[in-house]
């Protein structure tokens, strides 16, 4: 099971671990720079973390389990396929 603090953790290991490939390393960019872009990326994080927790915590306990990891897994996928058929569909009118 996944609580919110654990998907914002993964997902600032993440980006913190590929900060220079932003052009953000320490040997070009002050430390109040850095602070700041590290600042924003908390705000994105949590606002993503919300989103997640509120479309796949579906029993509102606030953790994500395997059952509603999964079942969001397979609804993502299916909404993929859908969109790529409408795509294919409108291209052929």
């Amino acid at each position: 099971m996944l609580d919110g603090l654990e998907l914002f953790k993964a997902w600032q290991h993440h980006y913190l671990e590929h900060m220079g490939q932003d052009g953000l390393s320490h040997t070009d960019n002050s430390t109040e720079e850095m602070k700041k872009y590290i600042e924003q990326q908390n705000e994105s994080f949590v606002t993503m973390v919300d989103a997640i927790l509120e479309s796949q915590d579906t029993d509102n306990n606030g953790y994500i389990d395997y059952v509603e990891y999964m079942f969001a897994k397979i609804y993502a996928k299916e909404e993929e396929e859908r969109a790529k058929l409408a795509e294919e569909k409108k291209k052929k009118q």
